[in-house]
């Protein structure tokens, strides 16, 4: 009976840890290994440059803009993007990488000279920084629930800030995002090589394990927990 109860908690603990995890989901992602395609089969990525894409990534010159629209993938208000990209340069002044209005207005996802910064509300920190051509993976989320608005660069959190204004809502129409051009002359420059859409905030590594992972472990202890109880009640 005991066995039979321990049993019972450890199936109802283990469904709880799927269902948790799966309250966050990856909901689009661009490879762009030579095609636009969404990986699941959700509206293709547009660029303004064809002849940019190829094979490994995407090569965008200033001027030139990766759009996805996001529409039915998650809300205005509350998403996490994650680029894996490099710049040309480090030292540039500022260099648009995110548009959540449709390039109305300068308010934004920058890098700074050789850092990232939202303008003008994040803390202008320079804690970790990038080289020219350096590959790396800049991870954005705002949580709809309390404004927060945060940034990680290759796993190190580089700042939060409470989004009380909304400045990083997506308000164009098909909640449409416009990475590396700007409404005026602070383009980016460099190479992407794929972007995913979470559906929810993300940490700097993300916190959403495989379901099946999470199961196994929690079976894993029940069992071993199991045998223990039935070795104390021979």
């Amino acid at each position: 009976m005991v066995i039979k109860q321990f049993s019972s908690s450890a199936f109802i603990l283990a469904a709880a840890l799927v269902a948790t995890n799966a309250n966050s989901a990856l909901v689009g992602e661009w490879k762009l290994n030579g095609s636009l395609s969404e990986e699941n089969g959700g509206p293709d990525a547009q660029i303004s440059n064809a002849g940019g894409l190829a094979a490994t990534g995407y090569s965008f010159s200033s001027g030139d803009n990766l759009t996805l629209t996001l529409g039915g993938l998650i809300s205005a208000d509350t998403y996490t993007i994650e680029l894996l990209f490099s710049l040309d340069a480090n030292d540039d002044g500022y260099q648009r990488i995110v548009s959540f209005d449709g390039l109305v207005e300068d308010y934004g996802q920058y890098a700074y000279d050789n850092y990232f910064y939202f303008y003008d509300v994040s803390p202008d920190l320079d804690n970790f920084t990038f080289a020219p051509d350096e590959l790396v993976t800049l991870r954005l989320s705002r949580d709809g629930s309390t404004d927060l608005y945060s940034a990680y660069l290759n796993g190190n959190q580089l700042w939060d800030f409470t989004d009380s204004s909304d400045l990083a809502v997506i308000t164009e129409s098909g909640l449409n995002l416009i990475f590396f051009q700007d409404d005026g002359s602070e383009h980016a420059s460099g190479f992407v090589d794929n972007i995913r859409i979470y559906d929810n905030p993300e940490g700097a590594n993300g916190s959403v394990p495989v379901p099946s992972t999470a199961l196994l472990i929690t079976l894993g202890l029940a069992g071993g927990l199991s045998y223990r109880f039935w070795r104390n009640s021979k």
